[in-house]
């Protein structure tokens, strides 16, 4: 049970200097002459427990329970009560005695102190609350309240009882709990609202972050299934391209060859031509003989040989010519194939491959060249 050891007062209404009354156990009555003091020390007791109304404590102010000066004394600035507890049983976790302090200064503000260290009014309730201390409870008995509570109905003591065995405190925290409850019930609610939310735009995100990393696996795959392609493409026209080389390389051999038997043939046929030139000459001469006759013969029938073969050789020329320029066409189609591909490693590699010896060029004008010779001398004959 709470125990009251001192109290001590300063300032306040009578009480001008520092003045401490003990409560000693066993302690029943405070005894006096009227206007020695006695109420305003029950008014300083219901003061430090934080009472409110200034009535209650009879006055019309809180300003009016400051000592307001005397004969020889000057007013004071502030009037304090300090109420002294005993908690050796540690009602309140706290120190074993506990110093609670009221004081009101000239502009009516209070201070209110627990343990010499300043606390708001709702905490300095709080404690007394603990402690079993009421400002508006019945801690204090004053004249005409005993009367009061025998004209009561039931109901009405019931409240004082509960009051004063602090049943009404623990319904007033119970009710509070409810309160508190009913909100935390309301904010667990719309937690789990506002958690169901996040979690559809979670799976959607997660959805989502499936989705962009397929995309990008799909992008990779198609990145390698390009350049795999524009590889292989790239093979396939070097290999095309190699292949006209060698066909070009053949037949451009094949051309030489020709040429140098068209040189052949038109040697022949210079040859022939200056026998034929002879012959005449000695047809003329001997145009009655038989025998030179039949050797004309003999000579144009050859020269008619050689003839077809020019033919042929020209055939075989036109035909190589043919073959050339399909295969220079093919070529250069290959090239714009490759530089369409647009890829910077294939330009050097496609500039080595089109790159055709020049002796090859020069042995097709060589051949074309004697071509034109031995048809003009024909022409001719």
């Amino acid at each position: 049970m709470v125990r009251v050891d001192r109290i001590t007062m300063r300032g306040f209404k009578s009480f001008s200097d520092r003045t401490t009354i003990p409560f000693p156990s066993g302690f029943t009555t405070i005894a006096g002459p009227n206007g020695s003091g006695k109420s305003n020390i029950v008014d300083a007791i219901t003061f430090v427990l934080g009472v409110s109304s200034a009535k209650a404590i009879r006055a019309n102010r809180l300003i009016n329970l400051i000592f307001n000066g005397g004969k020889s004394r000057k007013p004071s600035d502030h009037a304090e009560v300090s109420l002294y507890i005993d908690n050796k049983d540690k009602k309140v976790a706290l120190d074993e005695e506990i110093k609670i302090t009221r004081k009101v200064n000239r502009r009516g503000l209070s201070i209110y102190k627990i343990n010499e260290r300043t606390v708001t009014r709702r905490r300095f309730l709080e404690i007394l609350t603990a402690l079993g201390l009421s400002p508006e409870g019945y801690n204090i008995i004053m004249q005409g309240d005993v009367t009061k509570i025998i004209e009561m109905n039931p109901e009405e003591r019931r409240q004082i009882i509960d009051d004063i065995s602090g049943i009404s405190e623990f319904e007033e925290k119970k009710q509070k709990a409810q309160k508190e409850l009913e909100k935390v019930e309301t904010r667990v609610r719309e937690m789990y609202i506002v958690v169901n939310e996040k979690l559809k735009l979670r799976a959607r995100l997660e959805e989502e972050k499936k989705n962009a990393e397929r995309y990008l696996t799909m992008q990779k795959k198609l990145k390698k299934l390009k350049a795999s392609l524009v590889k292989r493409k790239f093979d396939d026209l070097k290999y095309k391209w190699k292949e006209m080389g060698m066909s070009i390389e053949k037949n451009e051999k094949k051309l030489k060859e020709t040429s140098k038997a068209l040189s052949l043939i038109d040697k022949e046929l210079s040859e022939n031509e200056s026998l034929i030139s002879k012959t005449r000459r000695e047809v003329i001469e001997k145009s009655k003989d038989f025998s030179l006759t039949k050797e004309i013969d003999k000579i144009k029938t050859e020269l008619l040989r050689k003839k077809d073969k020019i033919e042929f050789n020209e055939r075989d020329v036109a035909r190589l010519n043919s073959i050339i320029e399909k295969s220079e066409q093919t070529k250069n189609k290959a090239v714009k194939e490759i530089l369409k591909l647009g890829k910077p490693y294939v330009h050097g590699t496609v500039m080595d491959v089109i790159r055709v010896p020049e002796k090859y060029s020069v042995a097709l004008r060589v051949a074309i060249g004697s071509h034109i010779k031995t048809k003009k001398k024909i022409k001719k004959s």
